[in-house]
């Protein structure tokens, strides 16, 4: 699916005020950004998601990983808090370029968004991600361009 960034914008807003009232998960997450986008992906890069207001706890991590053989890049945003509990949460990947759409993963997720792919061998890209929270913690992020491989 592709989505704009005033889109996803949106629908965090909107996502924001219909979840449902949960407590936070007390497990840690048991899945890794490898297993969600597979054993041949490496990260490199990753961004610790906080709230932009409020208390700053570390709600989840958006990672970038890269696959060397095929020239492949994938997203995704592992949960830290609320894990086990559906809370909306997205993760964009985008390649730098005229006609390079978004590709988004959102929705309520009890464990990740993504993965995201994208085929970009020697282009730019950027990635982010979006999570609402029932507790009213709320963040955005979108990376600048880089990663040029």
């Amino acid at each position: 699916m592709r989505v704009r960034r005033s889109a996803l914008v949106a629908t965090l807003a909107a996502t924001a005020a219909l979840a449902p009232a949960a407590t936070a998960g007390a497990a840690p997450n048991p899945y890794s950004p490898r297993e969600v986008c597979g054993s041949g992906f490496q990260v490199i890069d990753r961004h610790r998601d906080v709230p932009k207001r409020g208390k700053r706890v570390h709600m989840a991590t958006t990672y970038l990983l890269y696959e060397a053989a095929t020239g492949r890049n994938c997203a995704t945003t592992i949960k830290h808090r609320q894990v086990g509990v559906p809370t909306y949460t997205a993760v964009s990947l985008q390649p730098r370029g005229r006609l390079a759409a978004w590709r988004v993963d959102y929705g309520d997720f009890a464990y990740y968004a993504g993965p995201v792919y994208r085929h970009a061998p020697g282009r730019c890209v950027r990635y982010g991600s979006a999570l609402a929270f029932p507790n009213g913690r709320e963040s955005l992020f979108i990376s600048p361009f880089g990663h040029c491989r």
